[in-house]
């Protein structure tokens, strides 16, 4: 530093007492240098000899000591040794002659600044000082991010008069000297370390002061910026949401809110201050913190997107003062956002009893692995039991079919045997072997059908006959019946032939099923089936039964069979 005395220390081979060094600038060659030029130089001694030269007990390994006296301003210097070397002159003297000086033994930086370390704070204005001997109102400094060797390798910019990197002193007098100068370096929107290198108003091209990253060699001051570094965090629905928030300068004064999702305007506005309690605003205090993160818990979190918006208090530094980190108007810097995964809320979902059950679930960055689980209606997910095996065929539980969306997810049943109200619970984690993965209510399923009758319903003849069925969904307006000996049983359409009636005139294109002629006098046949009873033709919607009626004496095209889901839900 300048105003100090400057001692060097050389490390090598066979270093002895009688070696001397001297400086160069930075920009030349040793050999060859002219040291009756030296004496320009800020030190009290150019051309030192050695004071001592010891060895740690090998010969690999000498250090040679040289005292320079002191310094009296600053600048970059190349060291030049001599190794008691008298050189082509052979004038019988070591080391007078710039030939002689031929090892480059490294290099000398002498500093006007004295670094210090700074602290700011994310969205507010920052000022520092730097402290040193004869600073000039003409000094500037650049500020970077990266360590405190890219002071002398980073280049001053500006761009448009509208970004720079360069900043010059805002009270300094011109023509005096100062012991320190205050610098205004606006305002930074990232946390990080950032690294203030000074020039002391420097030509080292002969082009212009403190215009060349050489320039810049003295770090003044290392500065953080306190605050959150924006991240993406993920959470599940139904399962208590917990983010860490990386940064710098982070301290259990610190404070969280988590506001409706805004990429243009994060923190600090409107909807954020109403966003009310807990999970989705609010004023969340960190459960664990360190000086690199701050860790929050927030509760069960709705599906969607949600702005962090931090305020990093400073409580535990005096550099700047603290902020207070009480109302929403505080919590202005981004930490990133939380993505919650999940279902919907208020999903109904709906089948018929012995057919496939196809399920169409909506919800957040939904995927493929997702699974279901079908349980009883009074239960809850993640505490009650699936429903009994074979109720859901192949299983009661399904993994999303492929080709699904993250808003939308599909499940394939293929066959809903019983009809009844069912629950759906979703399971999004990676893990969903248990039914107490299955976390997530997704909704209400009511599989449409009847209940077995216990008991059978009488009916006299020629007179008229009516009967009740009792089942979930059913709705007398478009539901049918059909009487078929009960010898047959249910499960399929059966055609009653009286007489000579021909099954094929009702299905002259048939493109699945087929249908044989024939005559069968007071007999039953079962038609053709795709599954379940279902049968398939032409024209014919394949939810729809055919059969042919004996009071009418001819076919008759069944209604469709919709599950009536606004009946069942209350």
């Amino acid at each position: 530093y300048m105003g100090e005395n400057c001692t060097l220390r050389a490390r090598g081979k066979f270093l002895l007492k009688t070696d001397f060094l001297t400086l160069a600038l930075v920009t030349a060659e040793c050999s060859g240098i002219n040291i009756a030029n030296n004496a320009s130089f800020p030190f009290a001694h150019t051309l030192p000899q050695a004071s001592s030269a010891t060895s740690n007990g090998t010969i690999e390994d000498f250090v040679a000591t040289f005292d320079l006296g002191m310094v009296q301003a600053d600048g970059r210097f190349k060291v030049c040794y001599c190794a008691s070397y008298d050189g082509i002159d052979l004038d019988g003297h070591i080391c007078n002659n710039g030939a002689e000086f031929t090892q480059e033994a490294g290099t000398l930086e002498i500093f006007r600044v004295r670094q210090v370390s700074y602290e700011c704070v994310i969205g507010y204005s920052c000022s520092i000082k730097a402290f040193g001997l004869n600073l000039k109102s003409t000094d500037r400094v650049v500020v970077d991010l990266g360590g405190a060797e890219i002071c002398g390798s980073v280049a001053p910019f500006t761009v448009d008069n509208a970004s720079t990197n360069v900043f010059f002193p805002i009270d300094a007098v011109p023509g005096d000297s100062h012991s320190s100068v205050s610098f205004q370096l606006g305002i930074f929107s990232t946390a990080g370390k950032r690294f203030v290198c000074y020039c002391a108003s420097q030509d080292a091209n002969s082009n212009g002061a403190c215009n060349d990253d050489i320039e810049y060699y003295q770090e003044a001051v290392s500065l953080t910026v306190r605050g959150p570094v924006s991240k993406v965090s993920g959470c599940l629905k139904g399962v208590n949401c917990s983010v860490v928030v990386p940064g710098f300068q982070l301290s259990t004064g610190d404070k969280l809110q988590v506001c409706p999702y805004n990429a243009t305007h994060p923190c600090g506005g409107e909807l954020c201050a109403t966003a009310g309690p807990e999970a989705k605003g609010g004023i969340l205090s960190p459960s664990e913190t360190t000086p690199e993160t701050a860790s929050f818990d927030l509760g069960m979190m709705p599906v969607g997107s949600y702005s962090l918006c931090y305020c990093a208090s400073g409580r535990n530094s005096s550099s700047p003062s603290s902020i207070a980190c009480d109302t929403p108007d505080d919590l202005t810097m981004p930490a990133g956002t939380v993505e919650v995964r999940g279902v919907f809320d208020d999903q109904v979902y709906s089948c018929i009893a012995a057919s496939a059950c196809s399920l169409s679930i909506r919800g957040y960055k939904l995927r493929s692995s997702d699974q279901i689980l079908i349980t009883p209606l009074v239960g809850q997910c993640g505490t009650t039991p699936p429903v009994t095996a074979g109720t859901f065929r192949p299983r009661v539980s399904m993994q999303a079919s492929l080709g699904g969306f993250p808003d939308s997810q599909s499940f394939e049943f293929a066959n809903a045997t019983a009809a009844g109200r069912f629950r759906v619970c979703y399971c999004a984690s990676l893990v969903c072997e248990n039914y107490t993965d299955f976390l997530v209510n997704a909704g209400p399923l009511f599989v449409k059908g009847l209940i077995d009758r216990p008991r059978e319903a009488t009916c006299w003849l020629g007179q008229e006959c009516s009967f009740g069925v009792e089942g979930y969904g059913l709705n007398e307006a478009n539901d049918t019946v059909l009487l078929a000996p009960k010898a047959l049983g249910c499960g399929g359409s059966y055609v009653q032939i009286d007489g000579d009636r021909s099954p094929g005139v009702a299905n002259p294109s048939a493109t699945v099923a087929s249908v044989h002629t024939g005559t069968f006098n007071g007999t039953y046949r079962r038609l053709p089936t795709l599954s379940e009873g279902r049968v398939q033709f032409s024209g014919i919607d394949n939810g729809q039964l055919l059969y042919y009626n004996t009071y009418w004496s001819r076919w008759i095209l069944g209604p469709r069979k919709d599950p009536d889901v606004p009946e069942e839900v209350g």
